[in-house]
């Protein structure tokens, strides 16, 4: 972030610069060399914006149907719509919120469906004392 604000400050300094009574201050080598590497920031940005873009849009996704499938097996009425309001309201969620409620509706996703991931079998396998196999 501090190059970027050099480059800001910089680029801010050369607009005030730019009238007829002060165009020759500008260095033209350095305002050259700043405004490349400003595009390739930007650039770069843009390229980690679609990223950004994808995985948001997939943990959106997974959040949703993660918090449909338990309102469908909790069977009652009003958990769907609470399932709804919260899929409308995930667009409005910063990363960091986001990442939380998919932590939380992913721990509830498991205990909704324990058996989907092998938890059944590891209980059983835990449970079992030294004295239970021999006998």
């Amino acid at each position: 972030m501090g190059k970027n604000k050099n480059d800001i400050d910089y680029l801010s300094e050369v607009v005030n610069l730019i009238d007829e009574a002060t165009l020759p201050k500008i260095d033209f080598d350095e305002l050259k060399a700043r405004l490349s590497t400003v595009c390739n920031r930007l650039t770069a940005q843009d390229e980690l914006a679609v990223e950004y873009a994808l995985l948001r849009d997939d943990c959106e996704r997974r959040i949703a149907g993660m918090t449909k499938a338990i309102a469908a097996v909790d069977r009652k009425q009003d958990r769907m719509q609470e399932a709804l309001s919260l899929v409308d309201e995930l667009p409005a969620l910063d990363s960091a919120q986001l990442l939380q409620t998919y932590r939380r509706v992913a721990a509830r996703f498991r205990d909704s469906f324990p058996g989907s991931f092998g938890y059944y079998n590891r209980r059983e396998r835990g449970s079992r004392s030294p004295s239970v196999r021999g006998e």
